[in-house]
């Protein structure tokens, strides 16, 4: 029975630190997730701004060949 209880306190042991470590991990995705997020949001604005300065380009450009 001793050896039982120890096998037992060693799995007890093991499954918290299991317990915490799946805890760290999701902080850590939740984390990164909003930082995606957040990166997602900017590229697009910025993907936005960047066909806006194409579209102008051109149109000056073609503005300029036809003067």
């Amino acid at each position: 029975i001793e050896d039982l209880c120890s096998k037992r306190e060693e799995l007890n042991r093991q499954i918290k630190q299991e317990e915490e470590e799946k805890e760290r991990l999701q902080h850590d995705i939740r984390v990164l997730s909003e930082k995606l997020s957040r990166v997602n949001e900017s590229l697009a604005q910025r993907l936005t701004a960047r066909a806006t300065f194409d579209r102008t380009i051109a149109e000056t450009e073609a503005a300029y060949t036809k003067v």
